[in-house]
């Protein structure tokens, strides 16, 4: 687990996305700047390669029971999903953000979303499939995954990325939104890894949408912007609420 910060005003929980595990915010906790948030993250227990999104959702709904204040879930592509599958057993929720993220309606899949985008993800051709798990061919995933990956941060994922359980993309989402929950979608609108036109169909069930000029993942290539995005955001769940 990782914290920052000692204030308890309100809790803002990282969820990572499919093929990487809590460092991958580690850029974003390194420059937070908000005393009034307080940041956790955690390795989902599917960075074993194996389990489900009921697995996944478990152990964040078992995270926050730990937290006492008010709390933010932010979901990071597929962790969207488990976002998705956990708020309605989590007590003290103010408000969920998906980032660049998948958001499976009742009985959908993340494979099942994914299906309706108008445009192929270009990262399909960087995948391949053995043994019940989706494995990254990082060489060609990197430049669409990140945007100009340094040899310093391929050096990275070649040891932190992992496969993925392809049962987390396949089990449906069996849990509904706790009524009048905000709902916040930040679209990264130079993403090469959910396309910008699915993303827009997805942000169309957020209450909420702000574009940041980025790719896949901002939380590595450029977490000052995403950090001033989610203060925002972040406080307006909180007046609201």
């Amino acid at each position: 687990m990782r914290k920052v910060t000692d204030s308890r005003s309100v809790n803002l929980v990282l969820v990572h996305g499919a093929w990487h595990a809590a460092s991958s915010w580690d850029q974003l906790l390194s420059v937070w700047n908000d005393s009034t948030v307080s940041l956790s993250s955690f390795d989902l227990p599917s960075v074993d390669g194996t389990g489900n999104l009921s697995r996944d959702a478990a152990a964040l709904i078992a995270h926050c029971q730990r937290l006492e204040e008010p709390t933010v879930l932010l979901g990071h592509s597929y962790g969207g999903a488990v976002v998705t599958q956990a708020a309605a057993h989590i007590s003290n929720l103010i408000g969920l953000i998906y980032l660049a993220a998948m958001k499976p309606s009742l009985g959908e899949s993340v494979a099942q979303q994914n299906r309706l985008s108008p445009v192929e993800s270009e990262l399909n051709r960087s995948l391949n499939v053995l043994d019940g798990q989706l494995v990254l061919n990082i060489e060609t995933a990197a430049p669409l995954l990140y945007e100009d990956p340094s040899n310093a941060l391929r050096a990275w994922i070649s040891t932190s990325t992992h496969p993925q359980s392809s049962a987390t993309f396949t089990e449906p989402v069996s849990s509904l939104l706790p009524d009048g929950l905000a709902t916040i979608y930040l679209l990264c609108t130079r993403d090469r890894t959910i396309p910008p036109p699915l993303q827009q169909l997805i942000a169309s069930t957020c209450d909420k949408t702000s574009e940041l000029a980025s790719g896949h993942c901002p939380n590595i290539d450029q977490p000052e912007l995403l950090r001033d995005c989610l203060n925002i955001e972040i406080h307006g769940l909180i007046a609201e609420s």
